[in-house]
């Protein structure tokens, strides 16, 4: 049985992008991304909002094709490319194979993929989260901390978690000064 999960940087103050949609502080160094990548590889499905599709999927597909040379960069592509993706989206018109377009999200649909995918059912984007979190779609977090205020944007917890409780279930820090924190949702 799956369960669903919710991961991403913030910024100390608590947020993904700064007031300006920049989230360029965030880019991990070489642990934080060897962490991403574990936690990808564990992933059996990865489910996300229309603007995280239409920012990771030209980079990633881009960077399998033309690698860097840095070991730890280019093995996250080579690990994105093979993972079944769905994309939730109202306003797009259709998504390339092997993605999936969803346009809205079903609770029973998505409890019985619970039972259907194994591993992580990775959810990403803060505002596909919040749904996830509102419909009680959510079974785990984490928050990786990066040592930068924002100051304002959009914010790693929406409305969808307000009155949630979260049990520490990891920690863990890296040499750069970012935070692993993972909680299970209840």
């Amino acid at each position: 049985m799956g369960k669903f999960f919710y991961s991403s940087a913030a910024s100390l103050d608590g947020y993904v992008e700064d007031p300006e949609g920049d989230f360029s502080w965030a880019a991990p160094d070489e642990q934080v991304h060897r962490h991403a990548n574990d936690r990808t590889e564990e992933s059996g499905l990865v489910i996300m909002g229309r603007r995280l599709y239409e920012t990771m999927e030209p980079f990633w597909s881009e960077a399998a094709a033309d690698p860097t040379g840095s070991e730890h960069v280019d093995e996250f592509p080579r690990i994105w490319v093979r993972k079944p993706k769905l994309v939730f989206s109202r306003t797009l018109g259709s998504v390339p194979e092997p993605f999936g377009l969803i346009r809205e999200l079903d609770p029973e649909w998505a409890a019985e993929l619970r039972d259907k995918v194994e591993g992580t059912i990775t959810v990403g984007g803060a505002s596909l989260a919040s749904a996830f979190a509102a419909a009680g779609l959510i079974d785990e977090v984490e928050l990786i901390t990066v040592p930068f205020v924002a100051g304002g944007g959009k914010p790693f917890f929406g409305p969808g978690f307000r009155g949630r409780r979260l049990e520490p279930l990891e920690t863990r820090r890296f040499d750069g000064g970012s935070v692993a924190a993972r909680y299970a949702v209840s």
